[in-house]
């Protein structure tokens, strides 16, 4: 049973939900791994900070290709030196994204029965299942692992959803959940119990409402005449 009563959300909107989950994403993110940064890894022997090494390693690689001199050497020692902290920097942004990224899109979403995030809910948006009544705990699992390894981990298939997702509003990840993001607001409560697969029935259920309308409009015209009938009929007995 499909949630019909609720109209799917605009490309705009889609987009605007998009960039702002991801900005709190990536500005929580930063924060975060600023502070590990300063309390732990800072501490550790031998850590070059990420921005030092990050500057330190640009200038001897800018060093090495304008400079008539082959020292080449001296660009190896830079980068063997900078090297092991800026993958253990790297290595604590990627954890801290994936922590980040299961509390934000999994867990939160799992708490409330709209599936919202905090860029959803100032959107006034939802996701909702486009088989079942109800959104299951483990279809929020599988759409937001989908997500993260669309937009996070291989960027190629996010971009294809994402035309996707402009091309007819629903993307990859919505096709493969066998989910979709709508506006939250009941268009109609009577829809939420009408079965039917694509957005092309909607308009035999407006046309069975319409003819049901149509009926018992027919039905009060034929109550109608048929009192107006009987009234005759007495006036004429009395005279």
């Amino acid at each position: 049973m499909m949630n019909t009563g609720y109209k799917t959300v605009t490309n705009g909107k889609r987009f605007l939900v998009f960039f702002l989950d991801f900005f709190f994403l990536g500005l929580l993110t930063s924060i975060i791994v600023m502070v590990i940064e300063m309390i732990f890894i800072g501490s550790v022997e031998g850590y070059i900070s990420y921005n030092d090494a990050s500057i330190r390693l640009q200038e001897a690689f800018y060093n090495y290709l304008l400079s008539d001199v082959d020292n080449v050497e001296a660009f190896l020692a830079e980068y063997e030196a900078v090297m092991p902290s800026l993958m253990l920097y790297v290595t604590t942004n990627f954890i801290t994204t994936v922590v980040l990224f299961i509390l934000y899109f999994i867990v939160i979403p799992m708490l409330n029965p709209k599936c919202q995030t905090l860029g959803r809910l100032i959107c006034k948006v939802r996701i909702v299942s486009t088989n079942t009544k109800d959104l299951s705990k483990g279809r929020i699992v599988g759409r937001e692992s989908m997500s993260f390894l669309c937009y996070q981990l291989i960027p190629i298939v996010g971009l294809i959803s994402g035309i996707m997702a402009l091309s007819n509003q629903e993307s990859l990840v919505d096709k493969a959940s066998k989910t979709r993001m709508v506006n939250d607001e009941v268009i109609d409560d009577t829809f939420d119990d009408v079965e039917f697969k694509d957005e092309k029935n909607w308009s035999e259920i407006i046309n069975a409402k319409f003819d049901d309308v149509t009926d018992s409009t027919n039905n009060e015209e034929v109550k109608e005449e048929n009192n107006t009938g009987s009234e005759s009929e007495d006036e004429y007995k009395f005279l």
